[in-house]
Parts: structure tokens; sequence; C-alpha cells
């Protein structure tokens, strides 16, 4: 065989493969690409429910909208997304979002669609909020509710009055010598522990569960929870916000699906909050610390109904209020 019918050959077998590689190079990069593209839109979504979740209430108080934040989010996904006007994308864009959690001072809420049986018989989905769960430990009679900074709660589930004691954790820690709280260290690691692992526990419930409802929109990826490294969970409790999960929407022509969260900070240091009592009557008012002793008290813990609490001392400045003298918040 001439040299020149061997290098035919060789073209007409050695291009096919060539031009495979190519192809199945080009859509890795497509692939790069567009999961870039939709980690951009994530938390972007994310960012835009962060903003939505921290509003003030009439008396200027800070409170936490959770539904607005969830509804910033999908709005955002649906606008970047191009399926706004078009109900029954805007549909899939939620097949494609397991679960939601939304991280208070406290604990947190979980938001994610369930089947349930409509008036006619049929099977439907809707998006549910879970009740709030709180950052809490038990330790043989002892109960302690954190949260996301050094304030916490204690309790003995046999005492018969029932008292709990609250505050800051150099205040609270002087009471329970010898427990998990003994030390800064160990109260660190024990809160942090506590609430990570307990909203990781849910969110994988959450996410296994979705596969069943998944179906409903017809997507047929198996949703899994994703690797995490711990110093991303730690991340999430560093402040209230939203974490939100994205999965099984197809990227490229190979069978490639997008697998991501994306965490969105409210930016509210909500550290153990200053007291002010709503029902003070003297000319000058004044703004306390947690532990103060002029502060109202109902068995133990303050009184809620009995303060304002205010995000910062600047807010109490502004509001006309001066620092405690005894507390020195």
């Amino acid at each position: 065989m001439k040299i020149t019918n061997l290098a035919i050959v060789f073209v007409i077998i050695v291009i096919p493969f060539i031009l495979i590689s190519n192809l199945k190079l080009w859509d890795m990069k497509a692939v790069s690409i567009k999961t870039l593209e939709i980690n951009k839109l994530l938390d972007a979504a994310c960012e835009d429910a962060a903003s939505a979740l921290i509003g003030r209430g009439e008396d200027g108080r800070i409170t936490i909208n959770k539904e607005q934040a969830v509804e910033a989010f999908f709005n955002s996904l649906y606008i970047n997304f191009d399926v706004l006007d078009n109900s029954m994308l805007k549909r899939k864009i939620q097949g494609y979002v397991p679960v939601i959690a939304v991280i208070d001072y406290d604990g947190y809420y979980i938001f994610s669609q369930e089947i349930y049986t409509g008036a006619l018989g049929f099977s439907e989905i809707k998006h549910v909020w879970k009740p709030k769960k709180m950052f809490s430990y038990s330790e043989g009679t002892y109960v302690y509710s954190f949260t996301l900074d050094d304030y916490l709660t204690v309790y003995d589930v046999t005492d018969p009055d029932n008292r709990a004691y609250e505050g800051a954790y150099e205040d609270i820690r002087l009471l329970h010598a010898g427990s998990i709280i003994d030390t800064s260290e160990s109260f660190d690691r024990v809160r942090r522990s506590t609430i990570v692992e307990s909203i990781k526990d849910d969110i994988n419930y959450y996410i296994n569960l979705h596969n069943r409802i998944a179906l409903k929109y017809g997507i047929t990826y198996h949703f899994a929870p994703p690797l995490i490294q711990d110093e991303d969970w730690y991340r999430t409790i560093d402040d209230v916000g939203v974490i939100a999960f994205f999965q099984g929407i197809p990227i490229g022509t190979g069978g490639d699906v997008f697998n991501s969260f994306a965490v969105g900070g409210g930016r509210l240091v909500k550290h153990e909050g200053y007291y002010v009592e709503s029902e003070a009557t003297s000319l000058i008012q004044y703004y306390h610390r947690t532990g103060c002793v002029d502060l109202p008290y109902n068995n133990g813990r303050v009184d809620k109904d009995k303060v304002d609490i205010y995000g910062s001392r600047k807010e109490c400045a502004e509001k006309g209020y001066y620092p405690c003298p005894k507390c020195n918040p």
C-alpha cells in the first residue's frame, strides 16, 4: 500500500477520535462556565433573601421575615433564569430546590415541599414551614439553649420551680462550674457542634425526602446531600441568614447536573442585645447588658414583656437612652 493511501487511512481513523476528544473538551468547558454562572445566580438569590430577611417592626425592633426572604430568593431565580412569566417553568425551578434553611439568632426554620392530598383527592405539592427548632443540647439533667453568640439559657429539668438562667456566657458560667460550659473553649465547641449538627441532620433528611417530590416535576436526578467541609458549615452560623440548596438542573450535553448550595448572611451582629425597660418612668432611661441587676426578671430570666431589645449601642443612643452605670454595656 502506498504511503499516501496509508496517510488517508490514518486520517480517516484518527480524525473522529480527535473530534470526539475536542467535543468532550468543549463540553467540559461549557459545563464549567455554566456551573460558574449558576453559582453566581444562586449566590445572588441568597444575598437577596438575606437582605429581605432582616426587618424592623413599628416599635423599631429587629424582626426576622422568613417568608419575605424565601419570596425574594425565588423571585431572584425566576428573573435570572428568565421564567418570571412562565408558571410551569417557575414550578420546575422550585423542584430543583430541595430545602432552604433560615438561620435565626436562637434556632432555625426549614422550608421544603410536601405531598398532600387535595380537596379533590389528587396529590398536590405544597411548600411548608417546619416548626422552629432551637439550638438545644442536653447533658444529665441540664438543658442548654444556645444562640449565635455567647448568650445562652440553662435550666434543670428536675427543678420543681422550673427556673431558668439566661445571660452572657461569663455570667452563667459562674453558676454552673464543672459543666460543659466550665471553660470558654468547651462552651464554644459544644455550642458550634450543637448548632451545626442539628442543621446538618435536618437538611440531609429533607434533601433525601425530596426525591419522591422531584418525580412529580419530572426530575429523575437522585437528590443527595452534597459534601460540605466543616469550615463551610461553621461559616453558616456566624450570623443570621439563609442556606439554600440547588440540585439536579442539567448542564452540558454529557448528562452533567448542577449540585451546589449558597449562604446569604443577614449582616446582623446580634451579640447579646441591649435592654431598656419599657415601663420605666424616670426622666433618664438606661440601656443594660444581659445580667444587669436593674433589669426585671421572672423565674431567673429577663422578663421580655417588660423590656425593649436593641441590637447596638448606636440604636440605644439614637433613642435617647444612656448606658447603665452599673453594668457598663
